[in-house]
């Protein structure tokens, strides 16, 4: 092997090592989950010090039909907030990909949503909400059950 090929050959092993190291995807700050709440019962409040954030599903949610779905933002977090975005899964079993971005109106952001129907038969959906900042991504959980 020349010398020449050898450093040519190590720079090009040092560059593929390096690429993307520098790379550093958004801050995420984990506001915690609104226990012992069902989103799908009533109001679900998740508080925290940079803001107040209140779920509220339509009653009744069933797989296949769309429902509607709002989020209410108080608090010093709601004026950053440049994007929301809603997944919703189920702990252990692959339900697809169920994202959602929803739609600011004033204080409040909403979106109709579909989900899909579990061939298990459960109803225990985790709604992961992530509000997008010029300073990261905060993100907060609701649970709920479906009626089918």
């Amino acid at each position: 092997m020349t010398p020449r090929y050898v450093i040519v050959l190590l720079l090009v092993l040092l560059t593929a090592c390096d690429s993307g190291s520098n790379v550093a995807g958004p801050a995420v700050v984990e506001l915690g989950s609104a226990e012992g709440c069902d989103a799908a019962l009533q109001p679900c409040r998740l508080s925290h010090e940079q803001a107040e954030m209140t779920l509220e599903l339509e009653r009744e949610i069933r797989t296949l039909q769309p429902f509607h779905l709002q989020l209410q933002i108080t608090g010093n977090l709601q004026p950053r907030i440049q994007e929301v975005m809603v997944e919703f899964f189920m702990e252990g079993m692959d339900m697809g990909v169920n994202r959602y971005r929803l739609l600011r109106d004033g204080v409040s952001w909403q979106g109709e949503i579909t989900l899909p129907v579990c061939v298990a038969g459960r109803s225990d959906w985790r709604a992961v909400v992530e509000m997008h900042t010029p300073d990261g991504v905060y993100r907060a959980v609701y649970r709920f059950h479906s009626s089918g």
